[in-house]
């Protein structure tokens, strides 16, 4: 497979370390774009930017990442161009260049793919493996607050973890059609809790929260209940 990659997303080099043992595996990199060159990479090949991948005919894919003008406007032309285009989400992409994306896809019939490294999550998979059906499910994150004094969360770190996990759940669990949200704390400087609930018919309901983490370290734990 010959992979393109224009990505400043960090979470680039987890995907591409475990992929890079794969049979004809092939890296085309933009070259002002790589932080994850720190890989030992097979049969990588450098362009100087991101329209020479747009003219490389042999891909078989285009990895996107990150939230720079300059890659946003790559993976609209690529979309464009009907280049079967992975994409790793970030909430700071806007909702506007998700739907750019799926128009420009439907058009030229283009596969589009959103990728999501957190899908091999530790903390989920050791938490499934006890409880098959549960009568609800108890997500709770942890996470150094933006503000030490005050103990309180960034919201954008906020949204970049429920866009994360939110996905986790649904893809394990389903989809839930009712979803209720609340901010408890929230000031200028940033905000103390925020806690959201999934619920629809006959289904668990998924109860998600983030919080500060009193000892600056961050952690997740997900729950299974059940017995009331």
């Amino acid at each position: 497979m010959r992979l393109g990659v224009y990505c400043s997303d960090d979470r680039a080099a987890a995907l591409l370390d475990a992929w890079r043992t794969a049979a004809e595996f092939t890296v085309v990199s933009a070259t002002d774009h790589d932080p994850w060159m720190s890989l030992s990479l097979p049969n990588l090949v450098r362009h100087d930017a991101w329209q020479e991948l747009l003219a490389d005919n042999r891909l078989d894919a285009v990895l996107i990442g990150g939230t720079e003008p300059s890659v946003l406007e790559a993976a609209r032309k690529f979309a464009q161009a009907g280049t079967p285009l992975w994409v790793l989400p970030h909430p700071q992409q806007g909702l506007l260049f998700a739907y750019e994306l799926n128009l420009a896809a439907q058009e030229t019939q283009a596969p589009l793919q959103a990728v999501f490294p957190h899908r091999a999550s530790a903390v989920w998979h050791a938490a499934s493996a006890k409880q098959t059906s549960p009568d609800y499910v108890e997500f709770v994150r942890r996470i150094p607050p933006a503000t030490i004094a005050e103990k309180l969360l960034s919201p954008a770190e906020v949204d970049r973890h429920l866009l994360m996990d939110l996905d986790l759940l649904s893809w394990q669990l389903g989809h839930r059609a009712r979803v209720t949200t609340l901010r408890s704390g929230e000031t200028d400087s940033g905000i103390r809790r925020q806690t959201v609930t999934l619920g629809g018919e006959g289904v668990p309901e998924i109860v998600w929260s983030i919080e500060p983490s009193m000892d600056n370290v961050a952690s997740a734990e997900c729950r299974f209940h059940s017995g009331g």
